[in-house]
């Protein structure tokens, strides 16, 4: 049989009943490590992808059950940060729909997509997944180490919508990968204010499978309380969603302390020119401006993007 599966017996020496063994995981090669409550597996998998034989390892929590079985915890990494929404809801909070909206025709219910999936059962496309995993909402394949299979399919009739937990705009721009089908009313990826739920910005699919780079300018929008949703209630359509990331790159407010240091200027006083060094804590778009004592403007030294580190400017005075 293939897989990690458990039997258990009152003692060492049985009685041993092959008839209660359950598998707990599809991998092989287990090994199991550290004590109660901190036991390990590890297991491995292959699998082929466009001809390749390629190799996948995972290590998980070994629990124990009521029962006095051993399980490996479900993998859940999606809905820590994502929370299932009902598409007849006004956006609720964090959590409140709960797990019930799922089911087994649920467009999220086998989210993330692992790998190249329409590949897998022969499709002649390529995705362009980046990474590993993406949001693909007909897709139905987890990965090697799941109950799912290469390939498999929920198909475009699945519906179902996620949210994101709220988190504060600090970066200029959120860029992202989407493709699918297009139908910006019912299939899309939006950027929503947290207080009354309107969308702010929304992208739907390109009508081409492949992922495309799209990204939202979000310099109005620093400190404003967000949150991200997919929504697919198509039940002709389905959408692709990748690489959903808020850029480094910064434009502190008037009220933001100076996210570095401008040392003195040299030599001061001048009547012949000016070197002005800076160190920034990270990559921000400046504006660096020099003035006389009157407080009037003698020149506009800088406009531009910085990165983090340390900065010389120089400035020549004409006379």
């Amino acid at each position: 049989m293939p897989g990690v599966s458990v039997i258990r017996a009152p003692s060492i020496s049985g009685p041993w009943i092959k008839g209660e063994r359950k598998i707990i995981s599809l991998g092989q090669a287990q090994e199991i490590f550290g004590d109660l409550p901190n036991t390990l597996i590890s297991r491995h998998k292959s699998y082929r992808a466009n001809d390749t034989l390629r190799y996948v390892a995972k290590v998980d929590s070994l629990l124990w059950d009521s029962d006095g079985f051993l399980y490996i915890g479900t993998d859940e990494t999606l809905w820590e940060d994502w929370s299932p929404l009902r598409l007849d809801d006004r956006d609720p909070c964090f959590g409140e729909a709960g797990f019930e909206v799922f089911s087994t025709d649920s467009s999220f219910a086998y989210q993330p997509t692992f790998g190249e999936n329409p590949s897998f059962r022969g499709e002649p496309l390529w995705v362009g997944v980046v990474g590993n995993s993406w949001i693909g909402t007909r897709e139905r394949y987890r990965g090697p180490l799941t109950t799912t299979e290469e390939g498999g399919l929920v198909g475009d009739e699945a519906v179902g919508g996620i949210r994101s937990r709220d988190f504060s705009v600090t970066g200029r721009r959120i860029s992202f990968f989407i493709g699918g089908t297009e139908d910006p009313d019912r299939l899309y990826l939006a950027l929503c204010d947290s207080n009354n739920h309107d969308v702010i910005f929304k992208a739907t699919g390109t009508g081409d499978e492949r992922l495309a780079p799209r990204s939202w300018e979000t310099d109005s929008l620093y400190g404003t309380l967000v949150y991200l949703k997919v929504i697919d209630a198509l039940p002709v359509g389905h959408l692709n969603v990748d690489e959903i990331v808020e850029s480094k790159e910064q434009f502190p407010p008037s009220d933001m302390p100076f996210p570095g240091h401008v040392f003195d200027p040299y030599p001061n006083p001048s009547d012949a020119g000016l070197t002005v060094t800076i160190r920034m804590d990270w990559t921000v778009l400046l504006e660096l401006d020099v003035y006389d004592v009157a407080g009037r403007l003698v020149r506009e030294l800088f406009r531009g993007k910085v990165e983090a580190g340390g900065h010389v400017r120089t400035m020549k005075i004409l006379r």
